[in-house]
């Protein structure tokens, strides 16, 4: 007679029993037994075909040698040998994975989300080919929230780390280098705007002279880290140049001495309540900062 053992008895069976004996110098760990090499991918129908790894690519910035395809939004992607898994290079150099019959997602980059199309297209749902189905393996590994393939992406992660990390860098600067020349519409229209006194206008320009580190603050999260260091002191550096440029700006639009010019009492109130380190001194001109002269100004007339 056929008895049905309950799923619970089942999953218990390995704790109590132990695990099986395994020959000398074989790996134990489930994300190493499923470490080995993938089997070869399935022809593909209506799908993608893995681009080949080309050996010592560790390293490389050829897209190509990594095995990746450029996407018409300027993105990377990568479809693993074994189609197990997918992953996508953002133009920052984070990356998003989505393990097989699952879509990448920004919530979950590690195995993404549901549902999607495996990647060699509409033969991964053939109903004369079978679908796989989960077995007890599977089940343990989803009830431990364990990822049979971290080693496969972890090998993914490293090989194409100096390319992710050039992108991330070449991301940041071009931001940086954006956001510091919409610098100078915003300070004219700010101080062109005759509907506020010249008193509130002051205000706004002291507010984005203090607000500088966030202006130009980005989001570390996710990238590589040989990346971080890099930009982090470019990010500085680019704060330094945008309080330099709205100095500048404030000596040529509301100049010392003229009707529209901060006063001493004035300076002392901002500065009682500035968060920045430095001091808001924008007539103080006897230690520029070296950065300064890179930036030609706003003519303000």
């Amino acid at each position: 007679m056929v008895r049905f053992v309950p799923l619970p008895a089942l999953v218990l069976v390995p704790v109590l029993l132990g695990p099986a004996p395994t020959a000398p110098g074989s790996p134990t760990e489930p994300e190493e037994r499923i470490g080995a090499p993938p089997p070869p991918p399935a022809p593909t129908v209506l799908g993608r075909k893995p681009l080949p790894v080309e050996p010592g690519a560790e390293g490389s910035l050829d897209p190509r040698a990594l095995g990746l395809r450029r996407r018409d939004d300027g993105t990377y992607e990568y479809l693993d040998r074994g189609l197990r898994f997918s992953a996508v290079i953002e133009r920052d150099g984070r990356v998003r994975f989505a393990d097989r019959y699952r879509r990448t997602s920004s919530r979950n980059r590690q195995r993404g989300r549901c549902c999607g199309l495996p990647p060699e297209g509409l033969a991964g749902l053939n109903p004369f080919r079978g679908v796989p189905v989960p077995g007890l393996a599977e089940l343990i590994y989803a009830m431990y929230r364990i990822d049979p393939n971290r080693s496969a992406k972890d090998a993914f992660l490293e090989r194409t780390r100096a390319f992710r990390t050039k992108l991330a860098i070449d991301f940041a600067l071009q931001n940086l280098d954006r956001r510091l020349s919409d610098l100078d519409r915003e300070l004219l229209e700010i101080w062109q705007d005759d509907r506020r006194p010249a008193k509130e206008r002051r205000r706004i320009l002291f507010e984005r002279w203090d607000e500088c580190d966030e202006l130009v603050e980005l989001s570390y999260v996710g990238l590589p880290k040989d990346a971080i260091l890099t930009i982090e002191r470019a990010r500085m550096e680019t704060a330094e140049r945008a309080r330099a440029k709205i100095e500048r700006f404030i000596r040529k639009a509301a100049p010392r001495g003229s009707a529209d010019a901060y006063g001493d009492e004035e300076l002392a109130a901002l500065n009682a309540r500035r968060r920045s380190r430095q001091r808001f001194a924008p007539y103080d001109t006897a230690a520029p900062r070296p950065s300064a002269g890179e930036d030609g100004g706003t003519d303000v007339r």
